[in-house]
């Protein structure tokens, strides 16, 4: 018996830490988002800089589990950088939107080559892509985390 439950509490903890998948569906994104995204991609790829929509709309759980990181005694917390100030719950990540599918109000996004393989500059590096990138979102009236001094993020761009 003993076997038994410290087995099960092996599963859920694993179950716990499991990372939730990344939503890569443009639909579900907010339509006004999701058209100034896809424009913002199209001009980059026209200028011959490759960007990837990595990562649109998070539930709930996928938040959380990212507010998890950094935080090990937080639920889904495990050890690493903090990503997130925002737990999913009673802080929602412009990822959310309204926590249904179709709100999504950010994305993150990262340069790829012409066949669409993600290649993964440091986004606290000075690589160029990152700062056109962010331009090019501005003018297409989001916001760019790029500029961000508190918490530089220069995939994620967002609806002001």
């Amino acid at each position: 018996m003993a076997i038994t439950a410290t087995t099960d509490k092996n599963r859920e903890r694993a179950a716990r830490a499991a990372e939730p998948p990344i939503d890569r569906d443009p639909a579900n994104l907010d339509p006004d988002f999701r058209r100034r995204l896809l424009k913002t991609l199209e001009i980059l790829k026209s200028e011959g800089i490759h960007f990837k929509f990595h990562e649109g709309f998070r539930g709930v759980e996928r938040q959380r589990w990212l507010y998890g990181q950094g935080r090990p005694k937080a639920p889904y917390g495990r050890r690493g950088l903090v990503v997130t100030n925002l737990n999913g719950l009673t802080k929602l990540s412009n990822h959310q939107g309204n926590k249904e599918p179709g709100s999504g109000k950010a994305a993150d996004c990262y340069p790829a080559d012409e066949s669409g393989k993600v290649l993964w500059p440091p986004p606290s590096s000075e690589d160029p892509r990152w700062k056109r990138y962010a331009e090019v979102a501005e003018t297409q009236g989001l916001t760019a985390g790029y500029r961000w001094k508190a918490r530089h993020d220069p995939p994620h761009v967002e609806l002001r």
